[in-house]
């Protein structure tokens, strides 16, 4: 539905692109035909502080796993942009509406790790960047000072696998495939 969606309003004559090429790769977008290596280019960070962890990434992929509401919000930044964009005459109001679409494309494309996803991937960096559940778990203890039920850590597991921020092999075994960066706080 988003794709469609996204489509439509790419394609409408309404909403002249500056350049024939920003509309194509939109549209490209949209038909999730990105190249590989644009969408397995993630970068993730995690910040430590003395009472919590948070962990964010960035990637051109998180572009199609936002919400609906963040998607209209999307749709209709995107729209504001480009009106502004048709206005003659306007060359300041242009360059700030180009600005300001390319801003809510950043924002689009960064995901934020709630505490628990970003403690057990923590706990997996720790470790190595790979191992089992169950070494993931003995990290936790390890760095937190309290249990983290398997279920939890498999959920969080699975929301880090469904970002691709690791992966699972048949074994059980955990690896993270992307860059981590700790940050102080």
């Amino acid at each position: 539905m988003k794709k469609e969606i996204l489509k439509k309003v790419l394609q409408d004559n309404n909403y002249p692109f500056p350049n024939k090429d920003i509309e194509n790769y939109l549209i490209q977008c949209a038909d999730m035909e990105i190249s590989k290596n644009l969408t397995d280019r993630h970068s993730v960070s995690i910040e430590v502080g003395t009472d919590n962890v948070t962990a964010e990434m960035m990637s051109l992929y998180n572009i199609f796993k936002f919400s609906q509401r963040k998607f209209v919000d999307f749709l209709m930044t995107m729209t504001q942009s480009m009106v502004s964009l048709s206005i003659p005459n306007q060359t300041l109001g242009a360059a700030l509406s180009v600005l300001f679409f390319c801003w809510s494309i950043l924002n689009a494309t960064v995901k934020k790790f709630g505490e628990q996803d970003a403690k057990v991937l923590l706990s997996l960096y720790r470790i190595g960047g790979r191992g089992y559940v169950e070494d993931i778990a003995n990290s936790y203890i390890n760095l937190f000072a309290s249990v983290l039920s398997y279920e939890k850590i498999i959920q969080s597991l699975q929301l880090l696998s469904d970002y691709r921020v690791i992966s699972q092999q048949e074994n059980g075994e955990i690896t993270i495939i992307e860059e981590i960066e700790i940050v102080r706080v």
